[in-house]
């Protein structure tokens, strides 16, 4: 009975939450959670529907200066989210492993991952908004047992290791790859994983490439 009590206090904790995040969230966006569907598992995911009112108000009060910062491409669904989850879930022994998700946006790559067997997954973003999207979704799906979410910037060092899976599906331009590739977080990564990187590119809107990083610690199959 006092587990009972417990676990139903949890539970009204987390609805408060939840709909704390989606207060927060709607100061900007509007916004409803649509069904995602992906190798017969349904989840819920947050959907702006009002993302070309909101774009057309950064073009006109000429708020739009970096569009690689300022546009809200974490809120996109994007493609390569669903092709490493294809690629842990064929090719990685995912079973009893740590996941860290770096530039996670709303978290559908580690919502997609957590019923893959991983016995943690921490979804990271530097962007604020990001952040409250990817832990409503958790929160929504009934995920926070298994999904933390965490600011983590890579550009900076330390970043956290003890992480046998790291995973992370950037926007880039073509100038920006090289940029990426050689900076000082790349240092840090070798430092932290004394691994290998394995790149792919698939071509996205308006001359972006996509950039999929899968990072594998020496001796973790």
């Amino acid at each position: 009975m006092v587990q009972d009590g417990h676990n139903a206090q949890g539970q009204e904790q987390e609805k408060d939450e939840l709909e704390t995040l989606l207060r927060e969230i709607g100061e900007r966006f509007e916004v409803d959670f649509k069904p995602l569907t992906f190798n017969d598992s349904v989840f819920e995911v947050l959907d702006v529907n009002n993302m070309r009112q909101y774009l057309d108000r950064l073009v006109q009060t000429k708020a739009l200066k970096n569009p690689l910062k300022d546009l809200p491409l974490w809120a996109k669904i994007w493609p390569g989210s669903f092709v490493l989850e294809t690629y842990l879930r064929k090719k990685v022994a995912c079973a009893g492993k740590s996941l860290l998700e770096l530039g996670a946006g709303c978290a559908v790559l580690s919502i997609l991952a957590s019923r893959l067997g991983f016995s943690h997954i921490t979804a990271s973003d530097v962007e604020d908004m990001a952040l409250l999207f990817a832990r409503a979704n958790v929160l929504r799906n009934n995920l926070q047992e298994q999904i933390d979410v965490r600011h983590i910037d890579v550009t900076r060092p330390g970043v956290c290791p003890g992480f046998p899976r790291t995973l992370t599906s950037l926007s880039l331009r073509k100038s920006s790859i090289s940029t990426i590739c050689t900076s000082p977080c790349s240092t840090s990564w070798k430092g932290i994983w004394q691994g290998t990187v394995r790149l792919s590119f698939a071509r996205i809107w308006q001359g972006a490439s996509r950039i999929l990083f899968f990072l594998q610690q020496k001796g973790s199959g």
